[in-house]
């Protein structure tokens, strides 16, 4: 009697796991769509597990990113998640969405019982009149950012994300302000990183741009402290809006450069 309640138990287990990885994704999803009212996904493919849908939205609530509800179009998505680690606690996913405002490719673990996220190599990229739409400033921007990440680590402690270690770039091009009239900038990279004592830190520079641009920054996790440096030369290619915008914000040194220099403690 034992063998066949035993034999069966492992006969149901065996089927409930099958069923699981085998369960399509257009069903999974649809019912995450009806439960939710904030993810819509059309075309879905393949399983849970690994799929793809040939477009995603998700509709962010009034006062997450703006005042307004606001939909972001993610366009194709691709996902692999890992059953094996959903059971030790661990979701293992790798997700890629392609979208004409937007990309993103990135391999990340989440660990449900430290509350710890580990992201692998990743690369975003999203057009800046989008990104400018979730925080509006009374100018028009034009361009592209690229963030390339070789590893994002981090904890959360007393419900704040700590960063415990970071590595990567963010490439700004073909910037582009237009206030009264369009002024080219040009493209600029930051370096970011983080120390031993988990002080994260920024340097920035101009690539290929209309000024001369050196600069870093610094940010406290534990005291939150931060502190911010840099200096911005002129060159023939400068416009002169620019000159004039940097004798309001900048102090001009004798060498013709304007230096800026904060520092403060974030509230």
């Amino acid at each position: 009697m034992k063998k066949i309640v035993l034999s069966s138990l492992f006969i149901l287990i065996t089927f409930s796991i099958v069923l699981v990885v085998k369960m399509p994704a257009s069903f999974v999803l649809s019912q995450v769509a009806s439960q939710t009212q904030s993810l819509y996904f059309e075309n879905a493919q393949g399983s849970i597990w690994t799929g793809s849908a040939s477009q995603v939205q998700v509709k962010l609530p009034a006062g997450v990113v703006n005042r307004r509800a606001k939909v972001i179009h993610l366009g194709q998505v691709n996902w692999d998640l890992s059953f094996w680690a959903l059971l030790t606690a661990n979701v293992a996913l790798s997700l890629d969405t392609q979208h004409s405002n937007q990309s993103l490719k990135t391999d990340l673990r989440l660990n449900v019982f430290s509350k710890s996220l580990e992201l692998g190599e990743t690369k975003f990229d999203v057009a800046l009149p989008f990104a400018m739409t979730f925080y509006p400033v009374p100018a028009k921007i034009n361009g592209k950012a690229e963030l390339n990440l070789q590893r994002l680590s981090l904890d959360v402690v007393d419900n704040m994300p700590i960063i415990q270690h970071v590595e990567g770039q963010l490439l700004v091009s073909q910037l582009e302000v237009a206030v009264t009239k369009p002024v080219s900038l040009g493209d600029f990279g930051v370096n970011i990183f983080s120390d031993e004592q988990g002080v994260l830190n920024a340097t920035l520079s101009d690539v290929n741009a209309t000024v001369a641009v050196s600069g870093k920054g610094q940010f406290n996790q534990t005291t939150k402290m931060y502190s911010a440096n840099g200096e911005v030369t002129p060159t023939p290619k400068t416009d002169k809006m620019v000159v004039q915008a940097l004798g309001f914000i900048a102090a001009k040194q004798a060498s013709g450069s304007y230096t800026m220099n904060y520092n403060g403690v974030l509230k």
